[in-house]
């Protein structure tokens, strides 16, 4: 089975390297480890001479002088180390919530599901709490889809006699209550998706408009005269189904017996938490260098 990998897990780290500014070739792997580096120190080693075709920033700090003979080793940041990432991240990502994150310095708490529950994220100012609040919007709103959908999945499972997924039909329907409880207490009633989009855009990424059309329509839903029954209303329910045809056509469980009684009873229902556990980890590796 490992020889039919195409993509190593390793291929997920390389956006990032770019996307701050640590991985400056467009190449391959394979053809990055081909490459010298294009840049020196001078004599007195705080400074560079750095040719245009650098493949990685210069200033990245170096291996140990022992790393070779090392006969263990972890992935906890040196001072150095965690000070330089900070700034690449300080340089890479302004007036975003990671550099504002940074810039505080502090452990994030590992207990906190979302950013916007984060104390400190709730301090943030101007465009960064903006761009938060669109996220935590967004999160919401969207949820009851996933949520739906699930419930469409455990109605059919319940059609072919799948009795494995007794009780899921049940367990969606209470979700949705709950969250249309949430919906009716948040700010999603006065919500202008024209900040959505309009962040989106800024940063080179406008979503395609089938995927706008989605997200409007259900949102138009969502705060339509039926958001109360969303599970019951025929026009939500061919929304959600439309758009997983469209998305996964052959594969679409809704349409493919196969794959229906390959479910286990859950499928992407989780709300959208845009990697925050993932970030939090990185910011307190960050934290622990350079405390």
């Amino acid at each position: 089975m490992g020889e039919q990998v195409q993509n190593l897990p390793s291929t997920i780290y390389w956006n990032s390297l770019r996307r701050f500014g640590i991985l400056r070739h467009d190449g391959t792997p394979t053809q990055i480890a081909g490459l010298r580096p294009a840049s020196r120190p001078l004599d007195d080693a705080t400074e560079y001479v750095e040719h245009s075709g650098a493949v990685w920033d210069p200033s990245m700090p170096g291996p140990p002088d022992d790393f070779f003979a090392l006969t263990s080793c972890d992935f906890a940041l040196t001072r150095d180390e965690a000070t330089w990432l900070a700034e690449r991240i300080r340089l890479a990502a302004p007036d975003t919530l990671l550099e504002f994150l940074v810039g505080k310095g502090s452990r994030r708490a590992e207990a906190t599901r979302f950013a916007w529950d984060d104390d400190e994220v709730k301090t943030a100012a101007g465009q960064v709490r903006d761009a938060v609040n669109e996220a935590r919007r967004f999160a919401v709103a969207m949820h009851g889809a996933a949520l739906l959908y699930n419930g469409l999945l455990a109605e059919r499972s319940e059609e072919l006699g799948l009795s494995q997924y007794d009780g899921r039909r049940d367990y969606f329907a209470d979700l949705l209550d709950r969250w249309r409880d949430e919906v009716e207490a948040s700010d999603l009633g006065s919500w202008n998706l024209e900040g959505l989009w309009g962040l989106i855009s800024a940063r080179g990424r406008p979503p395609s408009p089938l995927t706008l059309r989605f997200v409007t329509d259900w949102v138009s839903l969502v705060r339509g005269p039926s958001g109360l029954d969303l599970a019951g209303d025929q026009t939500a329910r061919n929304l959600i189904r439309e758009r997983e045809i469209h998305q996964k056509r052959g594969q679409a469980r809704l349409t493919n017996d196969r794959l229906m009684r390959q479910w286990g009873g859950a499928s992407g229902s989780g709300r959208l938490n845009f990697r925050w556990p993932v970030v939090a980890r990185l910011l307190n590796d960050i934290a622990d260098g350079r405390s």
